[in-house]
């Protein structure tokens, strides 16, 4: 918390500097209304910094290095998975097929690995037998080796405190919520536990 005063008292100082200084020297801005210009800045920083502001996880978004198809690579079991999704897809034939689930770690993005998946399974290849009771096991092992090694964007995840966490994954209601606001959420939900359990 303190960390985001900082921030916040740098921003607003930057902010009287170079913008509303120039603006009151040229004339556009009446000396009176600096400090009241500047208040609503302050105002309006304190409320971004808040915790209760949701965290939303896109691929473009602040919080891009915790979306499963960029958070990587991680290490599990002594094997490197280039993404957190390419580790998930393969997760589901752990224990089968081998060269299924090397071909769909060696895929060249997570895209490419979910169509090495839907190949297999429209030829009847199966997925294992207890995926549905382990999938969000196996999604939280790769996100604790990946907060693990990266304990910067951990700090600022716990920073975070008790604010909402949702995974933008417009085609995916399982790991996120979809345009109309549904889903299951499995990423904000496994964030959610590790952001008190580490």
């Amino acid at each position: 918390m303190a960390q985001d005063k900082s921030k916040i008292i740098a921003l607003a100082k930057n902010f009287k500097d170079e913008v509303l200084l120039p603006l009151s020297q040229e004339g556009l801005l009446e000396e009176e209304l600096l400090d009241e210009a500047l208040e609503v800045y302050l105002g309006q920083l304190v409320e971004h910094a808040s915790t209760d502001r949701p965290v939303i996880i896109n691929e473009n978004g602040e919080w891009k290095e915790l979306h499963p198809f960029l958070a990587g690579p991680i290490i599990v079991g002594g094997v490197s998975w280039p993404t957190i999704e390419h580790y998930r897809i393969a997760s589901a034939y752990f224990g089968g097929d081998q060269d299924l689930i090397d071909n769909i770690r060696e895929a060249k993005n997570p895209t490419i690995a979910h169509r090495r998946a839907e190949n297999a399974n429209a030829q009847s290849v199966h997925k294992r037998f207890d995926f549905d009771d382990t999938r969000d096991s196996e999604l939280k092992t790769a996100y604790m080796l990946w907060l693990h090694a990266n304990p910067d964007l951990l700090k600022r995840l716990k920073a975070t405190e008790k604010a909402n966490i949702v995974l933008e994954q417009f085609n995916d209601s399982y790991m996120g919520i979809t345009k109309i606001g549904k889903g299951n959420n499995a990423v904000g939900k496994i964030l959610s536990q590790l952001r008190v359990e580490l």
